[in-house]
């Protein structure tokens, strides 16, 4: 048996959430951690796991999600400010590369306090990979970091939208 997704088991009652729009395809709720000041989840009563499992079939849903939004962003005020609709399929890598010298210890890198800058002349801490790394781990991803030719090189993954 398929384990229920955490979006499941709040349409079924077993975690409770304020359903904020609810018809017979989708419900919506507000995101338990928002990034915006207004978020708020369209979820539809199918399980879709990405887009890439869409079918025509399903063109009347994704539709409805859209109505939705736009309702919505007429009741919470938004309408004319200005929003934006995301859709996450799978993982996100992000690269990022430095062009300095690299890093002499590697392997340390993301270690609370560790720091190529000089600390005696109050020029870094040490924390800012530090903090980046728990909270890129605190959402499922990874940071990857590496010495390369012309610098170091940091690799972030956010895993694939999981919602159990």
């Amino acid at each position: 048996m398929e384990n229920k997704s955490v979006f499941e088991m709040i349409l079924s009652g077993e975690i409770d959430s304020d359903i904020i729009y609810e018809d017979e395809k989708i419900f919506a709720i507000h995101d338990i951690n928002p990034v915006a000041k207004v978020h708020i989840l369209i979820i539809p009563k199918k399980k879709i796991p990405t887009i890439n499992d869409l079918s025509e079939s399903d063109a009347n849903l994704i539709g409805s999600m859209f109505i939705c939004a736009k309702n919505l962003a007429k009741e919470f005020d938004i309408d004319q400010t200005g929003y934006r609709l995301l859709f996450n399929t799978n993982s996100d890598q992000i690269y990022i590369e430095d062009m300095g010298p690299g890093i002499d210890d590697p392997e340390r890198m993301f270690d609370p306090f560790y720091t190529t800058k000089s600390v005696d002349k109050g020029e870094g801490l040490g924390l800012g990979l530090s903090i980046s790394y728990g909270l890129v781990q605190s959402f499922g991803g990874n940071i990857i970091g590496t010495n390369t030719a012309t610098g170091a090189q940091l690799v972030v993954t956010l895993d694939k939208w999981n919602d159990t």
